[in-house]
């Protein structure tokens, strides 16, 4: 059987137990996700706009300014689905808040697994999104922006890791 050895670490940021720093994680990601939730829509917006992707054409009957239905249907659907995803994340954001105060590795381990999966789809769909032509506007947010999330992300999922390896290795010292 192929065994993987991943190399492990004791504290989180040199300071904090990696107890501590799963729960500092937990927190972050948590408000994190809550914040991407309301902020979600003004981005959507901004972006159709700054990228003149917002089409208003006058009503010949009452002259004023119209959105398009294809574009409201559009932006419905695409908040629809940010939503969505973003309300999974602070699901997970609590599995891996339970399992670090109550020490329970299944619940990290889990978190874990739906993290990198939602890492995957996250950098898949949002380079898709990213290669069409109104992304050339917004290239400096999506490297600072983006780019640093990942970075935190991966940075979590493997302090997590080392927690979770942890507490299956000595489950009485985490307690």
């Amino acid at each position: 059987m192929f065994e993987v050895n991943i190399p492990t670490v004791k504290s989180f940021l040199y300071f904090f137990s990696l107890r501590n720093g799963v729960k500092i994680l937990g927190w972050a990601f948590l408000v994190g996700h809550i914040v991407a939730m309301f902020e979600t829509p003004m981005r959507a917006l901004t972006h159709y706009h700054d990228c003149n992707l917002l089409p208003l054409y006058e009503d010949p009957d009452t002259g004023s300014h119209v959105c398009p239905d294809w574009l409201l249907l559009e932006l419905l659907t695409t908040l629809v689905a940010d939503w969505t995803i973003t309300i999974l994340q602070i699901l997970t954001a609590f599995l891996l808040l339970l399992g670090a105060y109550q020490t329970r590795p299944r619940l990290i381990f889990q978190w874990i697994v739906l993290q990198i999966i939602m890492l995957i789809c996250d950098i898949i769909l949002t380079n898709l999104s990213y290669l069409r032509e109104e992304a050339k506007y917004n290239m400096n947010y999506f490297y600072l922006y983006y780019i640093s999330w990942i970075g935190f992300e991966i940075y979590g999922i493997y302090i997590c890791y080392c927690y979770y390896m942890s507490v299956i290795s000595d489950p009485a010292q985490n307690v």
